[in-house]
């Protein structure tokens, strides 16, 4: 695994040459940190259309959220998001994410592993303006990971 989502204390991917922000669009980066945040058991097309075009025409969206994918695809040179399913899922071959080994950790009691994981607040400083959806969504992702 070459690449790596960072999501504690920040937002960038990390390895393969790939720097952080400068070559991944926010809203590609928003939809690695959802997709990653929910883990094993994925995340469903209508649940990220809900918080990253909230107020577009079901059709629109759907075709939003196909260029997003398509665009990671070729951003990255690697497909980070397996779309074989129902739901979404970060695909760990591709790319890790700090947030998927934070809740292994958690949940295996392993504290310390926790503990070096957790560098600061879930996405801290990372917006989209244009999303409020996805900044509430966010906050609860916070706040939840933060207990």
């Amino acid at each position: 695994m070459v690449l790596r989502l960072k999501t504690f204390g920040g937002l960038s991917i990390e390895g393969g040459g790939v720097g952080d922000r400068g070559r991944v669009r926010p809203r590609r980066l928003a939809l690695l940190a959802i997709v990653a945040s929910a883990g094993p058991k994925g995340v469903s097309r209508e649940q990220v259309l809900a918080i990253l075009w909230p107020d577009s025409e079901p059709e629109r969206a759907r075709h939003a959220l196909s260029q997003t994918l398509y665009s990671l695809r070729r951003d990255l040179g690697v497909e980070p998001i397996d779309t074989t399913t129902a739901q979404l899922r970060l695909d760990g071959t591709q790319i890790g994410a700090d947030v998927a080994d934070f809740r292994v950790a958690i949940a295996g009691k392993e504290w310390n592993v926790a503990g070096e994981l957790y560098t600061g607040p879930f996405i801290e400083g990372f917006y989209l303006s244009d999303a409020p959806q996805f900044e509430r969504w966010a906050e609860e992702q916070r706040s939840e990971l933060a207990h």
